[in-house]
């Protein structure tokens, strides 16, 4: 299913009056998403909730939770699935991730990761902003003809003496790199 699908689909919780209009059109998607992916959880996975029709029945007393509460579908009474719905729609739109990271939800229960790590000129090479982002780095032919280099990798385990920053052009040779003569 695509995610305007989905989107259209979960469209009654997203837009719920009770709750915040979710404005953004990624978190909406994301959210669609996830409340997907709880749904397909709940039902294959036989928790139950709402949707089990055992919960209704009567032949247990209404206070029989079964074996123990976490075990879906295994009583009377079976609360999780509208609470885990409800959870969903009121705390993904407002997660802080979406400020300063990426979002993207997975489209089942487990999934991988990726991270990305920035190296200096191969993959083998010193990694980019772990302790001091290298301020002479811009090619790997760093320095060239201009600037100063960099000495040093950490401010704080270098003495002041022994650590400096790596500087550009000055303008006369910038200046310079257009002039033929």
């Amino acid at each position: 299913m695509n995610i305007d699908s989905l989107v259209k689909k979960w469209a009654p919780v997203l837009d719920h009056p009770d709750l915040g209009i979710i404005k953004d059109p990624h978190r909406r998607a994301v959210t669609a998403q996830l409340l997907e992916n709880q749904e397909i959880d709940s039902r294959t996975n036989g928790s139950g909730g709402y949707r089990n029709p055992q919960s209704l029945l009567e032949t247990a007393p209404t206070n029989a939770m079964g074996a123990s509460s976490s075990t879906a579908g295994d009583g009377a009474i079976d609360i999780y699935d509208p609470v885990l719905i409800s959870l969903i729609r009121r705390a993904a739109p407002n997660l802080i991730a979406y400020d300063i990271c990426g979002v993207q939800p997975m489209t089942g229960p487990t999934g991988l990761i990726f991270a990305m790590r920035s190296r200096y000129r191969t993959q083998g090479g010193t990694e980019a902003l772990f302790n001091e982002a290298n301020t002479t780095f811009s090619a790997t032919n760093s320095n060239g003809e201009f600037g100063t280099a960099q000495t040093g990798a950490t401010p704080a385990l270098a003495s002041s003496v022994n650590y400096t920053v790596g500087t550009g052009m000055t303008t006369a040779q910038a200046e310079a790199l257009g002039d033929a003569s």
